[in-house]
């Protein structure tokens, strides 16, 4: 039973059916949910946690020769990778392991080089990579898309990870994983990926109880005049009707899932977008802080990140939604040049990012930094690098600046801007 059907059924009842609705903080005004279907571009923001090291990935460095002291990488230069326009790091045994990523999508790939996260704290550049500011008090670009584009929406913003400060502008709804929509999705069968069978046997009695639990709450909340039980009465009209929702992501969910958390977390994510029933989705995974062991640690994990999104463009494809599916990668900031004593590399704010999708133009790098991973000043028109500093005209690209770009290809409006202000430049990143 959709809410429209819900809706008549209350009428004929004579029940005055008033349904939850968001409020927006901006505007402060009461929006009704709706059932339309978002079908507009999917966000996908990818937060690698801990901190990764671009130089081992979209910013190679490498060493010279086998006997350079204080190398930026074990590799050697004369092995980083090209695709296109784009270099990329030689990881794994045969220096292969990211050719799957950046040999099938550089031509939709957008780098990012030489950002100034301006932190080496954690919460800092966390914050700031994915709200442009590294103070407290701004959403997510994720939250402040999903606010634009889906403020009625059921699950606008899914949030598994990352940054989730949504400061109120919209709700970060975590789903779990596949195995638990089923369940939540339909509760009287036995078996939810099986048969139409519940336990109930008749198959129109779930509908029924469905049906009279809407009407008793409705009762319930008609004798009710104190705003505290009327408000938890709304959310728990609005959570049965949340059911049918549910059950629409559930019918979306591939009939296999991916063995790793991140590729469910994406699979999951993707079946909800597919419904109609949410604008974005922030995932993230750990273990990129390595102090010690840098080499063993950071780089596996930088594979499987990377993997991730790959993977969730195959996802897309096999789904036909590629072309509507946006992702960004980004992380809380960099390493440090070469490495310390344990083998490691510790906190450094010069980062990068990579995204593709629609309005994000591909086979393109932004910005760079020297052989020991210090930023270069960019030209404000061509955003190419023009040089350290401390010897060249230009300027420093910060997160600020990426954030003002990002807000202004997703259409965010005006009013969320002002509310939320940016340092920073326009910068022609997405011309």
């Amino acid at each position: 039973m959709d809410r429209r059907d819900f809706l008549r059924m209350a009428s004929w009842a004579g029940l005055s059916c008033v349904l939850p609705s968001v409020v927006d903080p901006l505007r402060g005004t009461a929006q009704s949910i709706s059932g339309s279907a978002y079908t507009g571009t999917y966000w996908i923001f990818m937060h690698a946690g801990g901190g990764w090291d671009p130089t081992h990935l979209c910013d190679p460095k490498g060493r010279a020769n086998e006997n350079e002291n204080d190398p930026m990488g074990r590799f050697l230069t004369s092995d980083i990778k090209t695709a296109g326009n784009i270099q990329y790091a030689p990881l794994g045994d045969d220096g292969t392991a990211l050719d799957a990523f950046f040999q099938e999508h550089y031509q939709r790939l957008l780098v990012i080089n030489g950002m100034d996260t301006g932190t080496n704290g954690h919460d800092q550049g966390t914050r700031g990579t994915w709200s442009g500011r590294t103070a407290e008090g701004h959403p997510p670009i994720g939250a402040l898309i999903a606010a634009t584009h889906g403020p009625t929406l059921p699950m606008p913003l899914i949030g598994y990870g990352g940054y989730l400060d949504t400061q109120g502008v919209t709700n970060a709804v975590p789903l779990g994983d596949g195995g638990l929509l089923h369940n939540l999705a339909f509760p009287s069968r036995p078996d939810p990926t099986g048969s139409e069978e519940n336990y109930f046997g008749h198959p129109d009695v779930p509908a029924i109880i469905q049906r009279e639990q809407q009407l008793r709450l409705l009762r319930l909340q008609g004798q009710q005049r104190l705003p505290r039980i009327w408000d938890g009465q709304d959310e728990l009209i609005l959570a049965r009707l949340g059911q049918d929702d549910l059950k629409r992501v559930s019918e979306s969910l591939p009939e296999n899932f991916a063995d790793g958390q991140l590729q469910r977390q994406i699979q999951v994510a993707l079946a909800a977008y597919q419904a109609g029933l949410s604008v974005s989705v922030s995932v993230s995974t750990g273990g990129f802080d390595t102090h010690g062991n840098h080499d063993d640690n950071h780089l596996p994990r930088l594979v499987d990140f990377v993997n991730g999104a790959n993977f969730a463009m195959q996802e897309a494809e096999r789904m036909g939604i590629a072309d509507k599916v946006a992702i960004v990668m980004g992380s809380d900031f960099g390493r440090t040049p070469g490495y310390n004593s344990g083998n490691g590399k510790d906190h450094w704010p010069i980062s990068s990012m990579m995204m593709m999708g629609p309005g994000i133009p591909g086979n393109r790098v932004i910005g760079g930094t020297d052989d020991r991973h210090n930023l270069f000043l960019i030209d404000p028109v061509t955003l190419q690098p023009t040089g350290r500093p401390d010897e060249a005209e230009g300027s420093r690209l910060g997160i600020a600046d990426v954030h003002r770009a990002l807000r202004d290809l997703a259409g965010v409006p005006d009013d969320y801007k002002a509310a939320f202000p940016l340092a920073g430049s326009d910068l022609p990143i997405f011309v």
